[in-house]
């Protein structure tokens, strides 16, 4: 049997151009969420606290959770997946061993996870698309109709099990002896979160860089306790992403147009609905006590996340073949190209900037300064981006990240 190391990583002219486009948008969306979480301890939305009270930071808040927040690295886990079918089919065309070569490209990704979480930012994500994506893995022989089945499965059971464990959180509340110790196990986690928030307020702005580690590694690990419950929805999204594939629905977007504008008209309505509902849920409940509020929001925003992510892809496609706006998205295609790269440029620079061993402004950067910040870095990564892929073929982080997973050093520049 060849090795997988034979087969080459795709090159410019067999990539499918739309998805770059929508990859580069999602990095936007990526970046306008994360912003917060760069200057501003999870904790925050734990409790439900904002330091920012003032109407114009408030309507950006409301904004960002209305129309970003988990929109877009749902997007970006749909075309993970369809990543993966695209590899497949191309190892499977040339007779090749694909679970081995991909295996190693999840090490590979799991690794820069684990540096990027533990010592860059505690809000990453390639930790959980790496472990998906192993998990992935045995879903690339399933037909179309079995993948639609573990779409489902994989993205209401755990909302479904979730909504259970609140109800009978619920019930148990109105025994006293079990309200009593409900009540009591919930106020010693709030009284933890808001020690651990006025410490990550009080030592982010001024703490060297052994002492932000720490801070980092007790935020990462925070995240990551969410790993079993969340990581089901990342690899349905995933699963969707095959499905996509096995439809073509990148490749004969042309032919799917009809549809995909007769779907928008019913998903953006929903998407305004649901996410709509999350807005005007926002600080009406606590969001460390399981209550009626918390799962219907919950809820809401479970079908708003699934209903936005793909009213953006589908807009983006219909905008990508137009002949009048695909000049407008097109320079997007450079920036999701060297997704990788700009993902963790975001983490290094604001990092960088929020750290006391930087310029120290975390806790003092608004939401709307946050948000002006965002289009400037991002205007600045679409002209770099493109000019950086006019001499080269991949992103720095993409260029080690296809080294180490073929074994070998990739050509890096462009062919004269």
């Amino acid at each position: 049997m060849p090795r997988a190391e034979t087969v080459a990583p795709v090159s410019g002219n067999e990539r499918l151009d739309s998805v770059d486009v929508v990859r580069g948008a999602a990095i936007l969306g990526i970046l306008l969420v994360n912003m917060d979480l760069f200057f501003f301890p999870l904790y925050m939305d734990y409790l439900g606290v904002t330091w920012f009270d003032d109407p114009v930071n408030n309507g950006v808040e409301r904004a960002l959770l209305g129309f970003a927040k988990g929109k877009f690295y749902t997007i970006f886990s749909i075309l993970f997946g369809f990543g993966l079918a695209i590899q497949f089919e191309r190892f499977r065309a040339g007779g090749l061993r694909f679970s081995d070569f991909w295996l190693r490209r999840m090490l590979v990704l799991l690794a820069f996870g684990l540096l990027h979480g533990l010592l860059i930012w505690f809000g990453d994500i390639l930790v959980w698309y790496a472990i998906g994506g192993i998990a992935l893995l045995p879903f690339r022989h399933a037909k179309p109709r079995t993948l639609k089945i573990w779409v489902v499965v994989l993205l209401i059971v755990p909302l479904a099990l979730t909504i259970v464990l609140t109800l009978m959180i619920q019930l148990a509340g109105t025994v006293p002896m079990t309200a009593d110790h409900l009540s009591q196990g919930f106020d010693e986690q709030i009284q933890a979160f808001e020690k651990a928030l006025a410490e990550a307020r009080d030592r982010y702005p001024q703490a060297g860089v052994v002492e932000t580690l720490g801070l980092n590694v007790r935020q990462w690990f925070q995240v990551v306790s969410w790993l079993p419950l969340l990581l089901p929805n990342v690899v349905g999204m995933f699963v969707l992403g095959l499905l996509f594939a096995r439809y073509r629905l990148f490749h004969d977007a042309v032919t799917y147009l009809p549809r995909i504008r007769a779907a928008l008209v019913w998903l953006i309505p929903l998407a305004l609905a649901t996410n709509g509902a999350c807005v005007l849920l926002d600080g009406r409940f606590n969001p460390a006590i399981p209550g009626g509020l918390s799962l219907l929001n919950m809820i809401s925003m479970s079908v708003g996340q699934l209903a936005g992510c793909l009213t953006y892809i589908f807009l983006l496609l219909v905008a990508f073949h137009s002949a009048r706006m695909r000049r407008f998205i097109a320079p997007l295609g450079a920036v999701g190209r060297m997704a990788l790269t700009n993902y963790l440029t975001h983490s290094f620079v604001f990092t960088t900037l929020a750290n006391g061993y930087g310029a120290g402004l975390y806790g003092r950067v608004s939401p709307f300064t946050g948000l002006v910040m965002t289009v400037a870095v991002f205007g600045i990564q679409i002209v770099v981006s493109n000019a950086w892929l006019r001499r080269f073929r991949f992103g720095p982080f993409e260029w080690l990240w296809r080294s180490l997973t073929y074994g070998k050093l990739q050509r890096f520049r462009v062919a004269n």
